[in-house]
């Protein structure tokens, strides 16, 4: 097989577990789930599918030569999200977590088809559904791992000229993901903030999670939807939504298809939004070893700080439905 990857390339597959992996249905579901939450029918941005970013952790791994295990976690890392990602998060009231699939990962994946394909090529599900032992796949924040800085090169506000320069400064060093030197570090992570603030948190992005998860919920108590759909695939989930005759969720839809219609407020707001903090904090390769970007650069970690501050301030705004 070839995988045609629009940031790594072109790709020849030849070993027998990761072509049925990608055959699987767990796998397929994921070409109809979106990594950015809110399909771009009713976004500002143009996204991409868990399908993309997985197939995306899985050709870094193989880059980076990890080992077939954490390859293999890699591909399956995103198994367990529901339709519509991380607002499901704010539909069961975890919107500053943000977490709910980490939970659920290993649960889900071993009461899958998943297992059966794994054992079959001599593969232990036990281990490879705890992502806890593969440090090039997954670290907690702040730290680079490769499901972290894959959704960042894939994101539309990262231009295709860094996502070179990225790739290029990028080494493993002790078993993890370190930058080539400071200044490779301090623009990704400069860059990371910069995601952060304009598109993660920004206020039109808020305003829409908290829409369309107030749909969701609606759709949920008026037994339109039932949370079983939500292990299924968005399209199934959108068209019972619009067929809807329920008038709160068809205002809702309808000011997301457009321009929304909202107005910031900082000091007496009709609601407040809040929404992760993501960032990251480089380890970079220097004379002495590895050095951690803010431990070096007190302006880096000055940003940090103001960015989290006015993250856990939150988004305060009025909103308008017509």
């Amino acid at each position: 097989m070839i995988l045609e990857d629009r940031i790594y390339g072109s790709t020849e597959v030849e070993n027998p577990v990761i072509l049925e992996l990608i055959s699987s249905p767990e796998i397929q579901r994921l070409k109809d789930i979106s990594q950015l939450g809110v399909p771009d029918e009713f976004y500002h941005f143009r996204g991409f599918s868990r399908y993309e970013h997985s197939i995306g952790v899985f050709l870094l791994l193989r880059r980076c030569r990890a080992s077939l295990e954490e390859q293999v976690a890699g591909l399956l890392h995103d198994v367990s999200h529901t339709a519509f990602s991380h607002v499901y998060d704010w539909v069961i009231g975890r919107n500053e977590r943000e977490d709910s699939q980490d939970n659920e990962h290993k649960k889900i994946l071993l009461n899958s088809n998943i297992p059966r394909i794994l054992s079959k090529y001599n593969l232990n599900p036990e281990r490879i559904s705890n992502l806890e032992n593969f440090r090039l796949l997954d670290l907690e924040i702040p730290e680079i791992c490769a499901d972290r800085f894959d959704y960042m090169v894939r994101d539309p506000l990262t231009p295709e000229s860094i996502v070179r320069d990225f790739i290029k400064s990028i080494r493993i060093y002790n078993g993890k993901i370190v930058f080539s030197d400071k200044d490779s570090a301090l623009d990704f992570g400069k860059h990371f903030l910069k995601v952060q603030s304009e598109h993660y948190a920004s206020a039109e992005t808020t305003v829409r999670y908290h829409l369309f998860s107030e749909i969701l919920k609606i759709a949920l108590n008026d037994r339109i939807i039932s949370n079983s759909d939500f292990s299924r695939t968005e399209t199934s989930i959108i068209e019972k939504l619009k067929k809807s005759k329920d008038n709160e969720i068809q205002k809702r839809l309808n000011a997301l298809s457009g321009k929304l219609n909202y107005r910031i407020n900082e000091e007496n707001p009709s609601i407040i939004l809040k929404k992760k903090f993501r960032y990251v904090d480089p380890l970079y390769i220097s004379a002495g070893g590895l050095s951690r970007l803010s431990e070096t650069d007190q302006l880096f970690k000055e940003m940090i700080e103001k960015e989290r501050r006015l993250n856990g301030l939150g988004t305060r705004v009025d909103i308008f439905l017509v």
